[in-house]
């Protein structure tokens, strides 16, 4: 990791990964729990879903994919191999060619979910809690100094997911 403090890394950029996924789902889970808050500017949904879909995706793929020179990716926290997740094999397509990218997928439907399997939008609290495991299966085969910053990101961000729940007057995913 070139030009960044370690530590500094994770307290700044995962820390925010992590944290903007957690509101966004939370969020989301209020809609789904209570009726759509945000029944005047439904466009609310979709940036929720975004927001959501884009937090998980760049965490995925930092735990799950090698990047080039230009990524940040586990390796450079200590991590040789990725983390494997077979729900990220599953929806990768979908986030990939149709949330993030104008391709061709979206014309030939290959960038969405396969018939029976649910769309991204029935997915949200998934992929969320796919990310925490993740999170915590990197925290115990990181270095300690790693792991102990890894945890506190993960419990800050947690600590402020449940003050955002209860402003939604939900529970915590």
């Amino acid at each position: 990791m070139v030009g960044i403090d370690r530590l500094t890394f994770i307290n700044d950029h995962l820390f925010n990964e992590y944290r903007w996924l957690t509101m966004a789902t939370v969020t989301w889970k209020a809609r789904r729990d209570k009726g759509s808050p945000f029944s005047v500017v439904r466009h609310l949904d979709v940036l929720t879903l975004d927001s959501a879909a884009l937090h998980a995706r760049t965490l995925f793929d930092f735990f799950c994919d090698d990047k080039g020179t230009e990524g940040c990716a586990r390796k450079d926290l200590g991590m040789k191999s990725p983390l494997n997740s077979s729900m990220y094999g599953t929806i990768k397509n979908e986030l990939h060619g149709y949330l993030f990218h104008l391709n061709t997928g979206r014309l030939t439907n290959k960038s969405r979910p396969p018939i029976g399997s649910p769309h991204l939008k029935e997915r949200v609290i998934d992929m969320f809690e796919e990310i925490r495991r993740l999170w915590v299966e990197f925290e115990r085969l990181a270095p300690t100094d790693i792991a102990v910053a890894l945890a506190d990101a993960r419990n800050r961000a947690t600590m402020e997911g449940h003050e955002f729940a209860k402003v939604y007057g939900v529970a915590m995913v």
